[in-house]
């Protein structure tokens, strides 16, 4: 029987305590079930946070990983995003000291964004001159 793999999504509101991150994610490590991507952040409620997890798994890996994440005490809700359209976007903030040379490093590792299609926002603009 072969089994079929697939990207999913979930996202999972949780407690917003000490130990709730180090106790899901050792749910799935426990199990060996291998995360793609783990982000947790809290919500507008201080009190809860929310985990978005991607994996790729079989559809009865799924189920138990849904099965495990619903019986845990930390966890409010968990939410399957797998079918549907979702906007994801990955952020990154870098800390330029200097950029005065226009063959600095510093001054091509600013021009990459921008052949990405992204953004870069300058804190001191006497340091950037496009």
């Amino acid at each position: 029987m072969e089994l079929h793999l697939e990207k999913r999504c979930i996202s999972a509101y949780v407690e917003n305590q000490i130990g709730v991150l180090a106790k899901i994610s050792g749910l799935f490590a426990g199990k060996n079930y291998n995360l793609d991507t783990l982000t947790v952040g809290e919500t507008e409620d201080p009190t809860m946070s929310r985990m978005t997890i991607e994996l790729t798994c079989d559809d009865l890996t799924y189920e138990q990983i849904i099965k495990q994440l619903n019986r845990s005490v930390e966890v409010i809700k968990v939410i399957d995003f797998t079918d549907m359209p979702i906007t994801k976007k990955e952020l990154l903030f870098i800390k330029v000291n200097s950029c005065k040379n226009r063959t600095n490093k510093k001054y091509s590792a600013l021009q990459k964004p921008l052949t990405l299609r992204s953004s870069t926002t300058i804190k001191n603009p006497y340091l950037y001159n496009a």
